[in-house]
């Protein structure tokens, strides 16, 4: 299982403010900055993904002024598989007034030649996003990034360990030696990560504002060669909404490494002791991080497994949500 970004982006029916002339819109799905391959049609467009392979299991679209519309009945039970992830863009137009949406997921009223896309969960409020466009010129974007690994930084763990054992090592040899300094030092190391981590978000947000600002001035001057341009956009827009909140991640676990340092009594202990009880928590970070890399390794098999046993048998804001699970 990887940390993945899901993005969807409509855009109903408009008239293009430079050349005047009009577009039918587009419905655009993407995993990871790569864009999902469908046949997107007038109305809802629907792709459904399996959230252990990130594979697109099924696409439908519902086109409601069509004269062989799909059944709106079809849609709820469609939406019955609650472990998938649903990736729901306009285009064109559509009207939510004709829907029976599952519980939950009904969206705000879609007006004629308004802009909407979902991404999410039917069975987790936690794990989706939404945007409506009440404007009939106008887009909607929305992107999910799920953090499906709870691996605090090798890199930050790696490091501490080693001056921990550094500062180990200079008390059995120095009686001497303040170990506060060594403490300053350690704490210095996981602050200096945190900053860059910090950092890191910053300079992605810009970029992600950007971004946005890009797609605003290529729609308003939408052309007949725009959305390829568009593409690229929502391409560069997935990419930096899956490292912005990977950096989130890490700084999160950062955050939580130096509370468990903080909180480690160091009081009536030697100073050989408190060291001990320092790298403790580190090796029980590694130990959970090992866990959870042989965890997925035996999930990535089984599904390698399957997937070969098919073959023989013939058998993608305006906003970011993030789930971040407890380490």
């Amino acid at each position: 299982m990887s940390n993945v970004n899901y993005l969807a982006a409509s855009c109903g029916f408009f008239t293009s403010k430079a050349n005047n002339k009009e577009y039918s819109g587009y419905a655009l799905f993407y995993i990871n900055g790569e864009e999902v391959s469908f046949d997107d049609s007038r109305g809802l467009n629907v792709i459904e993904i399996d959230p252990n392979t990130n594979r697109v299991i099924s696409s439908k679209s519902y086109d409601f002024f069509g004269d062989n519309a799909l059944s709106f009945n079809d849609l709820a039970l469609y939406f019955g598989n609650n472990s998938s992830i649903f990736l729901v863009a306009v285009k064109d137009s559509s009207n939510s007034d004709k829907l029976r949406f599952p519980q939950n997921f009904k969206p705000h009223n879609i007006g004629f030649r308004e802009s909407y896309s979902f991404i999410g969960n039917l069975n987790k409020l936690d794990q989706y996003s939404t945007s409506h466009n009440a404007i009939s010129n106008g887009t909607a974007t929305s992107s999910l990034t799920l953090i499906k690994s709870t691996i605090p930084n090798f890199d930050l763990l790696t490091k501490i360990k080693s001056k921990l054992s550094s500062i180990y090592s200079i008390l059995n040899t120095n009686d001497k030696y303040d170990i506060n300094i060594g403490l300053e030092e350690l704490n210095n190391l996981i602050n200096q990560y945190i900053d860059k981590e910090s950092e890191k978000i910053y300079n992605i947000a810009e970029l992600i504002k950007q971004l946005n600002r890009q797609e605003k001035n290529i729609y308003d001057n939408y052309n007949d060669n725009s959305l390829p341009e568009l593409k690229q956009v929502y391409k560069k827009l997935s990419n930096a909404n899956l490292e912005i909140n990977l950096a989130i991640h890490n700084k999160n676990n950062s955050l939580k490494i130096k509370s468990a340092f903080s909180q480690t009594k160091h009081e009536d202990e030697d100073r050989l002791s408190i060291i001990k009880n320092l790298i403790n928590v580190v090796d029980n970070y590694f130990k959970i991080s090992l866990q959870s890399l042989q965890s997925q390794r035996i999930r990535t098999s089984a599904l390698a497994i399957g997937v070969s046993l098919s073959s023989i048998l013939g058998l993608t804001f305006q906003g970011i949500n993030t789930y971040l699970p407890t380490m």
